[in-house]
């Protein structure tokens, strides 16, 4: 059974085929997000022209966390926050990325790497009173009493 392909079907309405002229909701929402730039294409080389020096640029957060870490002996959740506030700065003034597209970035990234870590500690929580309720574990804190 052929079919010809037509802007709107002689069996449909024009309703159908396009909205109405004074009807276009989406309109002002894409106002809205096109003030939004939506994609970010980073140059090769931009501190310096040189691909070496970029490179060693983009490894200051990797830096920071091994340093507050490592050497000044802060907590995680300290050094890993002084490391994504390093990256935003090294992509919005090295690498001339849009400020906005950079917080969505750390955004994104934070949520995408909370949601497996939450999972993998309410799983491990879970083992753990199932097997303290069941008594098969030693290292359960028993209230005294």
């Amino acid at each position: 059974m052929a079919v010809a392909l037509s802007s709107c079907h002689q069996q449909w309405s024009d309703h159908y085929c396009s909205p109405p002229d004074d009807v276009h909701p989406e309109t002002e929402m894409m106002t809205t997000l096109a003030a939004l730039p939506t994609a970010f294409q980073p140059e090769i080389s931009p501190v310096a022209d040189s691909l070496a020096i970029s490179a060693l640029v983009a490894l200051l957060p990797l830096v920071t966390i091994f340093v507050t870490l490592g050497v000044l002996k802060w907590k995680a959740h300290w050094a890993g926050l002084s490391a994504v506030a390093v990256a935003i700065l090294v992509a919005v003034i090295f690498f001339k990325m849009p400020i906005t597209l950079a917080g969505l970035a750390a955004t994104e990234g934070a949520v995408f790497g909370l949601f497996p870590i939450m999972w993998i500690v309410f799983t491990a929580i879970v083992l753990y009173q199932s097997r303290c309720a069941r008594g098969t574990s030693r290292t359960c804190v028993r209230p005294s009493g």
